[in-house]
């Protein structure tokens, strides 16, 4: 799925994500953007049901750049709000984030997509990435995974305490990690890509 947009529908992305301020300043950190019952405005799409993402999705229309462009917005929001946070979140691309959006859409779709992307931002707060560490490009067969050292380091160490990988965390896509995450998707009845994908990550972060 490309994301690609004419110059005029990139403009229309960045005011989108300027007009997400009062949505990211939301999640980013309640006491600065909430009213004294922890309540706060939404605007745009994210005021919109998970239903209507879900349907841009399915019927891959062209309103799914503007979704897009919302969660982008959302996330750079996040960063630039949350101290000691480089990156919230652990994914290069776009499309692997509102994949994980989407997970949550389908289980309550009624539910507000700023809500969605709000919960799911919460749920991957431990990859949250501190510093600007090199990404990492991971291929196994047809399937490509881009994450940052950082967070290749913390899947690692995650691996590790499961007693599936012996090496320390480096952030490196060695043969030792590769195999210990095809171990790890296969005790969790996960495709086995043998790749630190979005679903094995979430697995992941239910582990102690």
């Amino acid at each position: 799925m490309s994301f690609l947009a004419s110059s005029r529908r990139h403009a229309r992305a960045a005011f989108l994500a300027l007009a997400l301020t009062c949505a990211g300043l939301a999640w980013a950190g309640a006491a600065r953007a909430a009213d004294s019952t922890g309540n706060y405005a939404v605007r745009g799409l994210g005021s919109s049901p998970c239903t209507q993402f879900i349907a841009a999705v399915d019927g891959n229309s062209p309103q799914l750049r503007s979704y897009i462009a919302w969660l982008e917005g959302a996330v750079s929001m996040g960063n630039r709000l949350s101290p000691g946070v480089f990156d919230t979140v652990p994914f290069s691309a776009s499309g692997a984030l509102a994949a994980v959006v989407m997970r949550r859409c389908r289980e309550q779709p009624a539910q507000p997509f700023e809500a969605a992307v709000r919960l799911t931002l919460e749920q991957l707060q431990p990859l949250r990435v501190t510093t600007n560490s090199p990404w990492v490009e991971m291929t196994v067969g047809n399937n490509r995974v881009t994450l940052r050292a950082e967070t290749l380091a913390v899947v690692q160490g995650r691996l590790g305490g499961l007693g599936l990988l012996t090496t320390p965390p480096d952030g490196r896509f060695s043969v030792a990690t590769r195999e210990a995450l095809k171990r790890f998707q296969q005790m969790r009845r996960l495709p086995t890509t043998e790749l630190p994908d979005p679903d094995t990550l979430l697995a992941l972060l239910g582990q102690p």
